[in-house]
């Protein structure tokens, strides 16, 4: 299981409870640490590919490139510890295009890292893969709560620790009344896209909906991503939160029978100490397939 990468989300907030442990930069033959930037996500998805896994990436790409792309609607606040891209309108949606060919990053490699359970002092390693990314498979149904990432540091990069809350599960989730029993959805881009769920009570409220809907040509590849603050959705009679998703962005994608359609409940916030840029992700998602008429 490879998880998305959806660290590029319109609006990312901070949140109590998350922080940044660094230890002071240290230095190298050429003076402090070169700036890197880091994605540190958890996902645990439902429906048709359920799995969890913990994905933590470095590279040396320079701050806009972690943070850009899904947040030229947001404003950049400087924040203590954390950088904060507030919405400004609700919802958000933007589409991305571009070659099916992704841009390759050279990442770095980070020294130890391991995962645990947030005050547990017996921690599991999480494995460096070749290309130095570091990649732990879990079994879905991740228990929602606070979770550590500790980061052993090396030449590249330093000596950290995050916390990060995962979100609880979605129940009772439809696209247009349809639910993930569904094996492929049909979806009208001529239409609004109608989301709704049920939820146990928000651990804070700074957690995000988003909403991705992919779909590929033969020769390009679309994003279809939406983000809004899970407060900001009206409640129905039936306890139900409902969001739709307007026909003017969905009129946007392409016809095609091979879509996927992710809905996720994420906390998700940007770090910045020094030299370091990090992105932390929680995500509870459900995923289904889809074809676009």
């Amino acid at each position: 299981m490879r998880l998305r990468h959806v660290f590029f989300v319109l609006a990312v907030v901070s949140l109590s409870g998350c922080f940044l442990k660094q230890d002071p930069p240290a230095t190298t033959q050429n003076g402090t640490f070169s700036p890197v930037d880091g994605l540190i996500a958890l996902e645990d998805i439902s429906g048709d590919q359920a799995g969890a896994a913990l994905q933590v990436e470095f590279a040396h790409l320079g701050r806009s490139a972690f943070l850009p792309r899904y947040s030229p609607d947001g404003v950049a606040v400087e924040g203590f510890g954390h950088e904060k891209l507030m919405p400004t309108k609700s919802p958000m949606c933007k589409l991305m295009q571009g070659s099916r060919d992704q841009r390759t990053i050279t990442f770095v490699s980070a020294g130890d890292v391991a995962f645990g359970a947030d005050q547990q002092t017996t921690l599991y390693t999480v494995n460096e893969k070749s290309d130095h990314s570091y990649f732990m498979s879990l079994a879905a149904g991740v228990p929602s709560g606070s979770y550590q990432v500790q980061i052993g540091g090396s030449k590249d990069v330093p000596k950290f620790g995050i916390s990060m809350m995962l979100p609880e599960n979605l129940a009772e989730v439809t696209f247009n009344s349809a639910t993930l029993d569904e094996r492929t959805l049909a979806l009208k881009i001529s239409k609004a896209l109608n989301v709704s769920w049920k939820a146990p009570v928000l651990i804070n409220d700074a957690t995000l909906m988003v909403v991705d809907i992919y779909a590929t040509t033969a020769n390009a590849a679309f994003d279809l991503h939406c983000a809004t603050p899970e407060t900001s959705q009206l409640v129905d009679k039936a306890g139900a939160k409902e969001w739709i998703i307007p026909a003017d962005y969905m009129g946007q994608l392409p016809v095609t029978n091979t879509a996927q359609v992710f809905l996720s409940r994420a906390n998700i916030w940007g770090g910045t100490k020094d030299t370091l840029s990090v992105q932390v992700q929680a995500l509870r998602t459900n995923f289904v397939k889809a074809s676009l008429e």
